[in-house]
């Protein structure tokens, strides 16, 4: 049995963050479908269409929300990402 603490959920959180951040990944694991999916379709947007370069815009975002998270406590990430549900930043 896998044990879903606040803090695994925020370790394999940041994680995939700073490592999938370009897809999306951080965000569906937070349940946050729709901010998801803007990320997804932003980074194949960005890559396909514009320059795959732009995809590192994406790729940051993702970087950046990693780093905020793995700087938040437990108790901090499970008020502000699992109570309060802040989507962005």
């Amino acid at each position: 049995m896998i044990d879903i603490t606040p803090r695994n959920r925020r370790l394999a959180t940041a994680a995939a963050a700073m490592v999938l951040g370009w897809t999306g990944l951080h965000k569906f694991i937070l349940g946050y479908l729709s901010e998801g999916i803007i990320i997804l379709f932003g980074s194949v947007l960005l890559g396909l269409v514009i320059h795959p370069r732009w995809v590192v815009v994406t790729a940051a975002i993702g970087l950046v929300e990693g780093v905020i998270l793995l700087r938040t406590s437990d108790e901090e990430f499970v008020d502000r990402y699992l109570t309060w549900r802040k989507r962005w930043f």
